[in-house]
């Protein structure tokens, strides 16, 4: 049974978003290490967005191409359920590391800084200054 569009189209619809929110998190996580104003790191996460015209090729291109890479690869289309349950369970599991990933930069941002070691004692019967 061939590949169409149409059944690789759920794919696309969840990998798409994920990917871009993925893309996102990474460059905010990159841009709070600047010592910058909120504003600043609000823009960033802003202008990281994919631009719309990228995605809507994405979006109508990518279906068509997978297919045909799918139709080439001789994987059939009634393992469609299986493809989109795997790219869905991976587009899960990115979502928990990159959320989990941000709780731990918040967590470190409220450590409190290590207290500096006290300085080393001299031994009983070094010299006196």
């Amino acid at each position: 049974m061939p590949w169409d569009p149409g059944l690789v189209k759920p794919i696309f619809e969840q990998l798409i978003p994920a990917c871009e929110k993925y893309a996102q998190g990474r460059l905010v996580a990159k841009a709070g290490k600047l010592a910058a104003p909120p504003e600043l790191i609000r823009e960033i996460e802003r202008d990281a967005a994919w631009p719309a015209p990228a995605k809507a090729a994405l979006v109508s291109a990518g279906p068509i191409c997978a297919a045909k890479w799918l139709n080439q690869s001789g994987i059939g289309a009634e393992n469609a359920p299986e493809v989109i349950l795997g790219t869905a369970l991976a587009t899960l599991v990115a979502h928990h590391l990159a959320l989990s990933a941000k709780l731990d930069r918040l967590i470190a941002a409220q450590a409190p800084p290590p207290k500096p070691a006290p300085p080393p004692t001299p031994p009983k019967d070094a010299p006196q200054a």
